[in-house]
């Protein structure tokens, strides 16, 4: 089951570095959030 959350939290990751390469100009707020969602993801692998 670890593994599943370990998994599922690489691919949100990786889908959060895909919108910030996207973004011509990012939006700070939305950026920041998204940037707090990532550390989320790492400190709970």
């Amino acid at each position: 089951m670890e593994k599943t959350n370990l998994s599922e939290s690489l691919k949100k990751l990786e889908k959060i570095a895909r919108w910030f390469e996207s973004q011509e100009e990012v939006d700070v707020e939305m950026g920041l959030e998204k940037v707090k969602e990532g550390a989320k993801l790492i400190k709970a692998s």
